[in-house]
């Protein structure tokens, strides 16, 4: 597998899903002395040692004990005494470092998610930490670096790189090779950067758009990428620095003269040299001086000059520049309203700010709450598109079957899932808009794949687009193995087609046919429900068969009759799955792994026979995510919406604002609803614009906290 792609799959390993956290009463959040941000979420450091966290926390970023999105402030459980954060990490007075969220497990081949604080094992005398999206560092007090987490790249320093899914990594902290005198560090989504006391910087791990800054010769776009490093090195033509920055594929560093240095790649401006072109030598940011503090985003950049103003530049789509536009720059400019600040902090689309009063002000992507100002999504219809029968969603994208046959589709565009042609990603602004999909007859059936998208039309044929095997196709392309199909369901790179006559055909990645082909064991087939490491079909007679991944045989499904629908979720590389029946009478049945009360039954129990999910009766349509957190829906008969599981709860509760709902679709990181007049709601992550509207701030807003008892 390509590196670039072992990176992607990293990265969306790490990123999840909403959960939803209700407006409460709210006053300004007061008493911050430092801030950070990752991702989608936001941290802030009050100066009684307490620290709170708001936005996206699907796995535990908040460390609040909930895996709950906030849109306003919540307070990281026992943690006290904090002297400085990052992103998932704390310092504590003693020295010791505390982390939560999404980290390597004890054997170094696994993800645990820890939702409250834990103590980070052998390490001590620590003084500052920096925390990536795989890889955390720490520097103690004598100078020296420790890092711990995913090593893919060799973005530990320990001059091994293994890219091997037998070790991840280390959870252990090691040393980083060779660095002394080191007096601040910053990481990124794959490399990591160190400031000497004699004003160098050092860098290693991912270089392959030259983040590294080592002067090499950049390849071709889209034909390589340059060597990663597992050893630090200098970067080179750097002096007198006195802080750094590290983004996703690009590096900062601040010069003692208040000059402000980077490189690595460029592609919106985030280099500020008033180009695009990628480079591996540092590059001055144009017109800018004076500047005592930055920051690095996904692909922007942030400064706090002397005078307390702020400036941005490079990526814009959502606002993240603050200059009250969605318009991308070459050079710096400054961000909108804000003034008397003392520090910035860069996330992946949004930016915060800590003003010399102890306040906070955020602007950009808000779609989980991480402005902090209470706003976080609900269901919100989408636009521009009506008379829907059917809905599906892809990973980060959704598909809509109008009454007339037309598919429509918008969201991620990545991989060419929406079928227009392009790569091009129809995320924010002003593209977050259903748009038909060309050169298809007309369509009878949906499915949306991981990030492809399947479509049956009325002559029974197949079609597909997007990353279903191996190629990437970005307009539909007929599947001439595939006739008389009636309906297809799809997973995580494994499909399946039930044809009119029950007979049931499978293709998809790695070591299922790449081509379909007719699947034994399993005959008078209704419908089916798959994510790639188990899958269920629906037999005529309202039994349930069952099989798992690697050519296993399909099984009955004991205790299940007059089964009407099923479901099937997997997350944690798949490999914790679960299985939901609908029966005759409205009941609601699930059995599999129960570790987050997926099954609904109060429990987290696993089960390996079905158990009745508890509290949810006369039940019309169900659907499970596949990828992403563990999450159902049910749709009942008086046409409201259940889910579960949910923070507060494991069995099912309402979803608020949804009424007269026929069919529900769940992708990895959002859902869908589709009501009885043929509109379309939408609710979750909307980072490509999977919910169909924009969710973003161009000027800053300040952050707010629940009012205190």
């Amino acid at each position: 597998m390509p590196l670039k792609r072992v990176y992607a799959f990293l990265f969306v390993l790490l990123v999840f899903l909403l959960a939803g956290a209700l407006p409460l009463p709210a006053q300004t959040l007061r008493g911050v002395k430092a801030i950070a941000a990752s991702g989608e979420y936001s941290l802030a450091l009050l100066s009684d040692g307490t620290v709170w966290g708001w936005g996206f926390n699907r796995n535990g970023e908040l460390g609040d004990g909930t895996l709950t999105n906030r849109s306003l402030p919540v307070q990281a459980k026992d943690i006290s005494s904090v002297v400085a954060i990052s992103p998932g990490l704390a310092v504590k007075a003693d020295g010791t470092v505390l982390q939560w969220g999404a980290n390597l497990g004890p054997l170094g081949n696994e993800i645990a998610v820890n939702n409250t604080p834990v103590q980070v094992s052998e390490l001590s005398g620590v003084v500052a930490v920096s925390g990536g999206s795989t890889s955390n560092l720490a520097l103690k007090a004598d100078g020296t670096v420790w890092a711990w987490g995913i090593n893919w790249a060799g973005e530990l320093g320990s001059g091994v790189a293994p890219r091997t899914a037998a070790l991840l990594g280390r959870s252990i902290p090691v040393a980083v090779s060779g660095l002394t005198d080191i007096v601040a560090v910053a990481i990124g989504c794959v490399h990591s950067l160190a400031l000497k006391r004699d004003g160098t910087v050092w860098a290693w791990g991912g270089n392959n758009d030259g983040m590294l800054g080592d002067a090499l010769t950049p390849p071709p776009p889209l034909t390589g990428a340059l060597p990663d490093r597992p050893t630090p090195a200098p970067v080179s033509g750097l002096s007198d620095i006195v802080a750094v920055a590290a983004g996703q594929s690009h590096s900062l560093a601040l010069r003692g003269d208040g000059t402000v240095w980077a490189w690595g790649s460029n592609g919106h401006g985030q280099l500020g040299d008033g180009t695009t072109q990628t480079t591996t030598t540092p590059v001055q940011v144009g017109g800018l001086t004076g500047v005592v503090r930055i920051a690095a985003g996904s692909a922007h950049s942030i400064a706090v000059k002397r005078d307390g103003t702020v400036w941005a530049w490079g990526s814009n789509a959502a606002g993240q520049l603050g200059d009250g536009t969605t318009t991308d720059r070459l050079a710096a400019t400054q961000t909108t309203g804000v003034s008397g600040i003392s520090a910035v902090a860069a996330g992946l689309f949004h930016g915060l700010a800590l003003h010399d009063d102890g306040t906070v002000w955020a602007w950009g992507r808000n779609e989980y709450g991480q402005l902090g100002d209470g706003v976080l999504a609900r269901p919100v219809q989408v636009a521009e598109v009506s008379g829907v029968r059917k809905v599906a969603a892809g990973a980060s994208h959704s598909l809509a079957l109008k009454d007339d046959g037309t598919l429509w589709v918008w969201g991620d565009n990545s991989y060419g899932q929406l079928g227009d042609g392009t790569r091009t990603d129809w995320s924010l602004p002003g593209r977050a808009k259903p748009m038909p999909v060309s050169g298809l007859p007309r369509v009878a059936a949906i499915a949306g794949g991981y990030i492809y998208s399947l479509a049956v039309t009325d002559d029974g044929s197949v079609w597909d687009w997007g990353a279903n095997t191996w190629a990437v196709e970005t307009r539909p392309v007929r599947l001439s193995e595939l006739a008389g199909v009636v309906s297809v369901a799809s997973g995580s790179g494994y499909n399946l087609a039930t044809q009119a006559n029950g007979s049931l055909w499978n293709w998809g990645q790695a070591w299922f046919p790449l081509d379909p082909a007719p699947m034994n064991g399993v005959s008078d087939v209704a419908a089916t429900a798959t994510d790639l490491a188990r899958n269920v079909a629906l037999i005529r007679d309202g039994t349930v068969w069952e099989w798992g991944y690697w050519g296993t045989t399909p099984e009955p499904v004991r205790g299940l009759s007059e089964v009407v629908a099923v479901g099937v979720g997997c997350y944690d590389l798949w490999f914790s799955c679960h299985s939901l029946a609908l029966k005759h009478d409205g009941t609601v049945w699930a059995w599999g792994s129960n570790d987050a009360g997926q099954l609904g039954d109060g429990t987290t129990t696993d089960r390996m026979t079905p158990i009745e999910v508890s509290g949810v009766n006369d039940v019309v349509a169900i659907a499970a995510r596949a990828g992403g957190t563990p999450h159902n829906l049910a749709v009942k008969s008086d046409g409201t919406v259940w889910e579960w599981p949910t923070a507060e709860r494991l069995t099912p509760v309402q979803v608020a604002g949804l009424s007269d709902v026929v069919a529900v679709a769940e992708g990895v990181e959002h859902s869908l609803a589709l009501t009885h007049d043929g509109s379309v709601w939408a609710w979750g992550s909307n980072e490509h614009g999977q919910l169909g509207v924009e969710t973003i701030r161009t000027t800053p807003v300040q952050v707010v906290i629940p009012a205190m008892e």
